[in-house]
């Protein structure tokens, strides 16, 4: 959950991507942590991230579902150094 204040800042700022509420994107961390990912700067912070979906109740039998993903304005460390889960 630690994350989901900055990626909501980050599709906030993006202007092409859908705004959720702030919440969501904490929940989002907490709840799809494991199909998602946080590509971090080189100062370890937040830059871009994408967000992944499994159906919970048949995840072998479901479609890997990925919502789109933007670069961040003004990253000049793009690509990511690293992505994290």
């Amino acid at each position: 959950m630690e994350d989901g204040a900055a990626i909501w800042r980050i599709a906030r700022d993006s202007k092409v991507l859908d705004l959720n509420s702030s919440y969501s994107y904490l929940l989002w961390c907490r709840d799809f942590a494991a199909t998602s990912a946080v590509a971090r700067g080189e100062n370890g912070e937040p830059i871009a991230f994408v967000t992944g979906y499994l159906r919970p109740t048949a995840p072998r039998r479901s479609s890997y579902g990925r919502w789109p993903l933007t670069r961040p304005t003004g990253a000049r460390d793009w690509p990511p150094l690293c992505w994290t889960r």
